[in-house]
């Protein structure tokens, strides 16, 4: 798949006479390993470096521009000095890449930290800078650490994302800022990238998080419109118009195509009106679904379980079952993250967040059984990608205590919820017709419609679900939380057929009453 994607990719970027900086990324399969230390000398995370390098490289490597293709840089690292300052660590990756056929110029971004960049850089390799305001101040700063050296930012913040749970960030720029802030770089004679151009949507599970000055856990929402100069749908803003014409008057006039095309007109939206999900199956009636549990003496994180060839499990939901008697009282864990729900013979019984310790009460139970069956379903939000926390796994992370005690013996459901799964299920599940009243805890919810016409553009609107996940035909499209603030979810027209449609939710807690979504032909803001 990495040979055939990326070259194709590249190849397309290359029909279009544009260029490529290659950037890369950690996978969570590295977690599998207990005592993994990314972005460091350490000799497992090198090795495993080294091996991807030696499946990527062969690929890339003919695509630089001195061969004709369109890569013209590689970023050796990205935001590093927020990471870390190991000379050592960039000297062995810029030397895999060099060993492995990298010719171009390497690269560097970094948001602050300029000085101690450059002094743990190998010479060669330019430093760029990352910022929203204030650029002549930052291009000042990154003239004075490299001075006989051209200037460039690798990410000009256009906007900013949004966290769930929070207002609507601050720090975003509107339009005539963005352009002035653009008309500066200019000025100071430096390259640019815009950051984001298009933001588009953080589909599936594939929403990261970040950790505040107070170690407080932040996820992403599944929209990443990031108020870029392209919407979310791609459709055309003032912010575009304004940055178009700065760079028509300010850039130099051979980067810039004379004339340059029209504007194309946005694509066309439709809203295919109130959407009923008139069956439900809960979440412990699909587990025969699954692969075969995981038995395991104490929980363990789904980085660490034996699924995926033995890479442990990356997204999604993990689901933690055992025993108790019915003498017990009192659950308490020790460490958890990141979101979950307890429930006692299949009703929820509690609600569960990150948190470092937290426990809740079993309730009574009437019946004559020795034993009651303990889940608790935990939802990996996202991963933190910036700053020290990279190597935060998902899941269980300490003891479960019943009433004091440790408890042993669990089994462990990987729950990625991946198409082959969702089709399974679509077509085999013992569906119900609505649920009874009262909260029926984690399920699946799932609908058809008619599009009578060619797909178009549309916006789910969940307004007045609680917490949970939207599938299209199968298909992942992200998250949603009442809290806020995104309130619908973006389905491009090409998850969508002309005839019937397929819309499934898991929703965690309580659905909606009426079990209703709407598809607008805008999103609800």
């Amino acid at each position: 798949m990495i040979t055939k994607n990326a070259h194709q990719y590249l190849s397309t970027w290359s029909m279009h006479d544009q260029h490529v900086i290659i950037m890369s990324w950690f996978d969570r399969w590295l977690l599998h390993d207990p005592n993994m230390k990314l972005r460091t000398t350490h000799p497992p995370f090198l090795a495993a470096v080294e091996r991807y390098f030696d499946r990527l490289f062969p690929i890339l490597a003919p695509l630089q521009v001195s061969y004709g293709g369109p890569i013209i840089a590689f970023q050796v690292e990205n935001e590093y000095t927020a990471y870390g300052n190991d000379s050592a660590y960039m000297q062995a990756v810029h030397d895999m890449m060099r060993q492995r056929g990298v010719v171009e110029l390497l690269v560097t971004s970094d948001a602050g930290g300029l000085t101690d960049a450059a002094s743990f850089l190998p010479p060669e390799v330019l430093l760029t800078v990352n910022f929203q305001s204030n650029p002549k101040k930052s291009l000042t700063s990154l003239q004075n650490v490299q001075p006989n050296k051209p200037l460039m930012v690798m990410e000009y913040w256009t906007g900013w994302f949004h966290h769930w749970n929070e207002p609507a960030p601050e720090r975003s720029l509107n339009a005539a800022e963005a352009a002035e802030g653009l008309k500066t770089i200019l000025s100071m004679k430096s390259s640019f990238n815009l950051y984001m151009f298009h933001g588009g949507t953080n589909f599936g599970f594939m929403n990261g998080a970040n950790e505040d000055h107070q170690h407080s856990y932040l996820p992403t929402v599944t929209s990443y419109d990031y108020d870029a100069p392209l919407t979310e749908a791609g459709d055309v803003t003032d912010k575009y118009r304004m940055l178009r014409e700065v760079i028509i008057n300010n850039a130099p006039s051979s980067s810039v195509p004379n004339p340059l095309p029209d504007i194309p007109p946005d694509l066309p939206k439709a809203g295919y009106g109130v959407i009923d999900f008139s069956l439900y199956i809960p979440i412990v009636d699909t587990l025969n679904y699954l692969p075969e549990p995981v038995s395991l003496k104490y929980p363990v994180p789904m980085e660490m379980l034996p699924v995926n060839h033995g890479s442990g499990q990356s997204y999604g939901f993990i689901m933690y079952r055992t025993l108790v008697g019915n003498e017990a009282k009192e659950v308490t864990i020790s460490k958890m993250k990141d979101h979950g729900v307890a429930m006692l013979n299949f009703a929820p019984i509690a609600k569960l967040t990150w948190f470092a310790k937290q426990s809740f009460l079993l309730p009574v139970v009437k019946d004559n059984s020795d034993q009651q069956v303990l889940d608790i379903l935990v939802e990996n939000c996202g991963r933190i990608n910036y700053a020290k926390e990279l190597e935060s796994r998902k899941g269980i992370l300490g003891e479960v205590l019943i009433d004091g005690i440790q408890h042993l013996s669990w089994k462990a459901y990987s729950m990625e919820f991946k198409y082959s799964f969702m089709t399974s299920i679509e077509g085999g599940g013992l569906w119900k017709r609505t649920p009874p009243p009262g909260n029926p805890g984690p399920a699946l919810y799932k609908t058809s419609f008619i599009i009578k016409s060619h797909p178009q553009d549309t916006f789910a609107d969940v307004t007045g679900w609680s917490k949970g996940v939207l599938f299209v035909n199968g298909v992942n499209v992200g998250r949603y939380w009442s809290v806020g603030p995104q309130k619908s979810l973006y389905i491009p027209a090409p998850l969508l057929r002309r005839g019937p449609n397929t819309l499934m939710i898991f929703e965690q807690h309580m659905p909606r009453t009426p079990q209703t979504i709407t598809l607008h032909d805008l999103p609800n803001t």
